[in-house]
């Protein structure tokens, strides 16, 4: 209403007598005051609505997170991605969009974590001693690790059955020392997959360190651990 009245009152002063410009004009300027409060309110308004949107997509994508605990603890990144990637094309902001790209790379580099377990496992045995296996992993793939029990034969743990502290045991095992990849920045890769894991399943203080050692290999993770992983590190 603002602005339709003060366009007719300039074009009321357009054809007014010269007495009238000073009552006109301060017509014209209430009406542009009541212009731009009606503007402002406008764009309150739209602002509101769309950080409702956002609110929205963020919440889209965090149910679709909290049902794949499920498939995380199950070790099933691929279908948790999968699952996430089927919702882009109804969110409705690129807030949402950046939300679903962070949590998707959170179930690839989780991913990539196991397919190193299952590359190193099966090249160079794990040693079980110490630990739930109760014996040797000497292979892994899609299935699960394959375990020497001496004459007992080998069983098979699918990956559902391999718990968080083994996967951390056996992924910091082979990033430490002479089994680590050769290269620092395939290094540095893993050992930020390794963090995102332990974040995952809810042991921040383990993300930490490992996402630091990440960072000392390549300081441009340090960025991506971040994002990924809020408010773990200092700045």
């Amino acid at each position: 209403q603002g602005v339709k009245a003060r366009e007719s009152l300039e074009r009321y002063r357009s054809t007014a007598m010269p007495l009238m410009y000073s009552v006109v004009d301060q017509a014209i300027r209430r009406a542009a005051a009541v212009e731009k409060s009606e503007t402002a309110s406008q764009r309150r308004q739209e602002k509101m609505q769309y950080e409702d949107k956002v609110q929205k997509d963020l919440d889209r994508v965090d149910a679709i997170r909290t049902a794949n605990i499920p498939l995380v603890a199950q070790k099933d990144f691929r279908k948790a991605s999968a699952a996430v990637t089927k919702i882009i094309t109804e969110l409705q902001t690129p807030e949402g969009a950046d939300y679903l790209k962070l949590v998707c790379e959170s179930y690839d580099r989780m991913d990539a974590l196991k397919k190193f377990l299952m590359t190193r496992i099966s090249a160079d045995t794990f040693k079980g001693e110490g630990t739930e296996l109760g014996g040797d992993a000497i292979g892994a793939d899609l299935n699960g690790v394959r375990i020497a029990l001496g004459s007992h034969g080998v069983v098979v743990w699918t990956w559902d059955q391999i718990s968080v502290r083994l996967m951390i045991q056996m992924a910091s095992t082979y990033l430490g020392g002479k089994r680590a990849p050769s290269s620092p920045k395939e290094q540095a890769d893993l050992w930020l997959d390794l963090a995102v894991y332990c974040y995952a399943n809810g042991g921040f203080k383990p993300a930490q360190g490992y996402a630091d050692q990440a960072a000392k290999l390549d300081s441009s993770l340090k960025t991506k651990a971040r994002q990924l992983m809020p408010d773990l590190l200092p700045d």
